[in-house]
């Protein structure tokens, strides 16, 4: 490093320096020195509310300090708001991700121990939008399954992980201490947490901003319906379904009818038979907003149906899939389906191509 640059940095106050550190190691994700070659798309990330004057002049200081500069790039926006609201996304993704609190993910690729429960490694295409956020739900110190995260319809879209023996009994735990998922309310801790964490309590308003928490089913008519059911793990990882991140409101009737069938089906017929079962289910928003579609208390998304696929690996390597489609209401008939067809379904519910089981299990 010559003199010029040693002052320049002198120059430019201590969390500012640590900032160009952090931009500098992740270089590549920046154009550099007039490049123009196509940008990769990425989709929106919440900033949230308290955070958005803080870093709307966090960007102005380091703009100021040249530690970056807007782009001459043609790919560039040409809305100046656009832009800086792209760039806020990318900074407050990469302090927040720069340590050891990456719980949501950029990408379930971020993690290895969390991309292992997608068949083949490779999570499913078509479901992900501006709208969802990857979480890799961890607790006491484990990965245990990886959700798909509707941040407006507040439901999982789908959570994906690999069928377990049951060792044990349903956990003892009211619904009023299910854990919530702090990195969606922007409290920078790795395991999913109890409501009445000290840590939850001071942060609150931006964890009810961010995901469903226990009154919004309070009195709703609607069970607290397990995206990954608990009877599908062992006792290490039955705990970590208990959380609202893996929740979406599910007739009860539905939900200890029909489905609970299905979900036994896996657990006494599938697991005995295979060498491993990776399992994808979730469920079709009825909408994105509230004035679209059933809502509970305008809150959370009340789904049309529910759906599971299962990819069966046999010790002689052979492999087998199947899905199942289940209505959330009235008569709660629960179809089987080809992959191809739920992921025909699936297509058409959100407008975009689904593949499943993208290392081509069908």
């Amino acid at each position: 490093m010559d003199q010029m640059e040693v002052n320049r940095r002198m120059s430019i106050p201590a969390h500012l320096r640590q900032l160009e550190d952090i931009l500098w190691e992740f270089q590549e994700a920046f154009s550099r020195h007039g490049e123009n070659t196509p940008p990769i798309r990425e989709r929106y990330r919440h900033i949230l509310a308290k955070l958005y004057h803080e870093v709307k002049d966090m960007v102005a200081r380091i703009l100021e300090n040249q530690v970056i500069w807007k782009s001459q790039s043609p790919w560039a926006p040409e809305s100046s708001y656009s832009s800086m609201e792209s760039l806020q996304q990318a900074l407050i993704l990469l302090v927040l991700c720069s340590g050891v609190f990456c719980e949501v993910l950029e990408s379930f690729t971020d993690v290895p121990d969390c991309q292992n429960f997608f068949y083949e490694g490779q999570e499913p295409l078509g479901l992900a939008s501006n709208s969802t956020a990857n979480i890799c739900q961890h607790l006491q110190g484990s990965y245990h399954y990886a959700t798909l995260y509707h941040r407006l319809a507040r439901v999982p879209i789908y959570s994906a992980y690999i069928l377990e023996v049951s060792t044990t009994s349903r956990p003892d735990l009211s619904s009023s201490s299910w854990y919530l998922e702090p990195m969606l309310g922007g409290i920078p801790q790795k395991d999913m947490m109890q409501p009445s964490n000290s840590v939850m309590q001071l942060n609150m308003e931006d964890v009810l901003e961010s995901q469903a928490v226990n009154d919004d089913y309070r009195n709703s008519g609607y069970s607290r319906g397990h995206v990954n059911p608990s009877q599908h793990h062992s006792s290490a990882s039955q705990l970590s379904t208990f959380t609202y991140t893996n929740m979406a409101p599910q007739d009860a009737t539905f939900n200890s009818g029909t489905w609970n069938q299905y979900e036994n089906f896996l657990k006494d017929k599938i697991l005995s038979s295979c060498q491993q079962t990776h399992v994808l289910s979730g469920v079709i928003i009825s909408g994105s907003h509230p004035w679209e579609g059933k809502w509970l208390r305008e809150r959370v998304n009340v789904p049309t149906f529910y759906w599971s696929a299962f990819c069966c690996v046999r010790s002689d390597g052979s492999r087998s899939a199947e899905g199942r489609l289940g209505r959330n209401t009235s008569p709660f008939d629960v179809v089987t389906k080809t992959i191809l067809e739920l992921e025909a379904i699936l297509s058409k519910d959100y407008g975009e191509q689904v593949l499943l089981f993208s290392g081509g299990c069908q």
